[in-house]
């Protein structure tokens, strides 16, 4: 292991038991976990019917550990999107996330989707879920994740976050800021990453994580809650970004306990204060995780300017085509909703303000509900992966459609 690396933990933990056990911790394998979708299933359902030999994680409802035995990740159910393969102590961060009807939330730092699926299974279709990754290839792999869970109420976009500072202007009640870091979380899972560690590295993440909460600064609204996580032991990245930050900006730390988590460590800070106690350490010698830093804000004020809705105001009228309307009589239970013809495909909205959004990459504006073909309207695998049993007229025909699309797409 890397002894750079051994020696600052050393020095943070103390070269007694605490330190002994989590050197020991990196002998272990690394623990797998799923997280059932309760978009498409409640937990207790899946229980009755999983061919998994599952522990429960006791921080998240939905939380599970499985044996690797089992290889979840090729099962049908997998591709049915009723579980997201998640590493255990991820689930605690958008666990902590609260959740209001019509909220507008934010993933700032998305891929591959495990944090924007919880969040959106707590959603359970209502409000806006916003997820962003920077980098274009994880970002259609976020998409597809997304796609494979039913969401419907997700916007994918893929950006720097400061390109979407103007128009999120105080746009948003919740954001979640799963920042890019130097990792030391991982490295029981990827054992390569440990040789490549050093602290120039470290403080370069800390640089960048502070960059990005001030870019979520500007688009969240007072009152809001701010949800900073890392997976990374080291308190340049964690307590002393948190600590720059509030001080910065007009925010309190909300406390969060629980049995399993440990508190922040205000003396690893450099003038960091008793309240960086209110923010969250788990540790891979505690827990059955890999560990994980979280820190739940509040905001009091903002001094941006406020936001401006009037492309929300703007109508969308169109005319529905006979086609589509058929085929929702015939085959659905649901609403129609709000819903726009765009060449020869047809959309849900969202939220009207993405159809008139420039400059920004999005992977979607709206749900994508299918296209229309010559006298007949073909629905796309999103729409069948997100509808319900009770939402169909003929469900073993949907179930052959999801399967015949999966096909074709792969």
């Amino acid at each position: 292991m890397n002894r750079d690396y051994i020696t600052k933990m050393g020095d943070l933990l103390g070269l007694g038991k605490e330190f002994e056990l989590f050197i020991k911790s990196y002998e272990c394998k690394p623990l797998a976990g799923l997280r059932v979708n309760s978009i498409k299933i409640p937990s207790e359902t899946f229980l009755s019917i999983t061919p998994f030999n599952l522990e429960k994680i006791p921080w998240c409802p939905t939380g599970f550990l499985y044996n690797e035995m089992d290889k979840p990740g090729k099962h049908p159910f997998h591709d049915a999107g009723l579980y997201y393969i998640q590493e255990p102590s991820a689930m605690a961060v958008a666990e902590l996330m609260p959740v209001e009807k019509g909220d507008k939330i934010l993933d700032l730092c998305a891929a591959p989707g495990g944090k924007s699926t919880q969040i959106a299974a707590k959603m359970q279709g209502d409000g806006v879920l916003v997820s962003n990754e920077i980098n274009s290839g994880r970002a259609r792999i976020l998409a597809r994740n997304i796609e494979r869970m039913g969401i419907q109420n997700c916007i994918v976009t893929s950006e720097r976050p400061n390109k979407l500072e103007v128009p999120f202007n105080n746009y948003f009640d919740k954001i979640l800021v799963d920042a890019p870091c130097s990792g030391e979380g991982m490295f029981r899972k990827n054992p390569e990453t440990i040789s490549q560690w050093c602290l120039d590295n470290v403080l370069m993440c800390a640089d960048r994580q502070l960059k990005i909460l001030k870019s979520a600064d500007k688009m969240l609204k007072a009152g809001g809650i701010l949800i900073y996580s890392t997976c990374t032991f080291s308190p340049e990245e964690n307590e002393d970004v948190i600590n720059i930050f509030i001080k910065e900006k007009d925010y309190e730390i909300l406390k969060v306990t629980n049995p399993f988590f440990s508190p922040g460590k205000p003396e690893w800070s450099k003038n960091g204060g008793k309240e960086l106690e209110n923010t969250i350490r788990i540790w891979p010698q505690r827990v059955k995780g890999e560990g994980h830093f979280i820190a739940v804000l509040r905001k009091h004020t903002n001094k941006g300017l406020e936001f401006n809705d009037e492309d929300k105001k703007k109508t969308v009228t169109v005319k529905i085509p006979v086609d589509f309307l058929r085929f929702c009589t015939e085959n659905l239970n649901i609403e129609e909703g709000h819903i726009i013809k765009y060449e020869d495909k047809m959309y849900k909205i969202i939220d009207p303000k993405f159809l008139h959004m420039k400059n920004i990459r999005f992977l979607n504006r709206a749900f994508y509900l299918g296209d229309l073909k010559k006298n007949r309207f073909e629905p796309s695998h999103g729409l069948a992966l997100s509808l319900k049993k009770e939402e169909v007229r003929q469900y073993n025909t949907w179930i052959i459609i999801a399967v015949l699309k999966r096909s074709k797409n792969t």
